[in-house]
């Protein structure tokens, strides 16, 4: 009987370590601007020396290329933004590094969370069988098909012609929801 204890108290504390290891600390989520409502919005991001420096959203370098990956085995974008010129054509190269995790990249025609959150539970219910994808495309504007760890898609599509940040994410189940997820400003 003591050492059916001393293995129930081995093994609880084991799956104890577990989801705190699992469970780690996550970063915080930047506040991003609605381009239609003429927001604008600053980034805090910790700088030398542990002070707060600001940097306006869409600061990257202007690409045509984008090369997107998920960021190891957490459930984001690696990078989760990028910024393009309005109207030019976009190649998207989208490599899943995941070991694991299935990913897809769907662009959406806004930076409205209402319509992210909505286009993610129609993709989740459409299925495996159909990569995830919402069966109602109006609002989007490229995406990549579903891919397994270790496939590769490359999608060509022309960039908005109206400035602004538009929103990115992954339909797997589960995945925007945990922070799977970015933005492209059109500049």
């Amino acid at each position: 009987m003591r050492n059916n204890t001393r293995l129930w108290m081995v093994t609880l504390l084991v799956l104890g370590t577990l989801v705190f290891v699992g469970c780690g600390k996550k970063a915080a989520k930047a506040p991003t601007a609605d381009p239609a409502a003429g927001g604008a919005a600053a980034t805090a991001a910790p700088a030398a020396g542990g002070a707060a420096a600001t940097a306006a959203p869409g600061a990257g370098p202007i690409s045509n290329k984008l090369e997107v990956r998920p960021k190891g085995e957490e459930l984001a974008f690696n990078p989760n933004e990028f910024v393009v010129a309005a109207g030019t054509e976009i190649t998207v190269n989208f490599e899943n590094t995941s070991v694991v995790n299935p990913h897809n990249w769907i662009l959406l025609n806004s930076n409205s969370e209402e319509l992210a959150t909505k286009l993610d539970t129609d993709g989740a219910a459409a299925g495996l069988d159909k990569g995830y994808m919402p069966a109602d495309l109006t609002n989007v504007l490229a995406h990549t098909k579903l891919l397994q760890p270790g496939e590769k898609d490359t999608i060509t599509f022309n960039a908005p012609t109206t400035p602004g940040t538009y929103i990115f994410i992954c339909t797997v189940p589960g995945h925007f929801v945990a922070g799977c997820r970015g933005t492209v400003v059109v500049k």
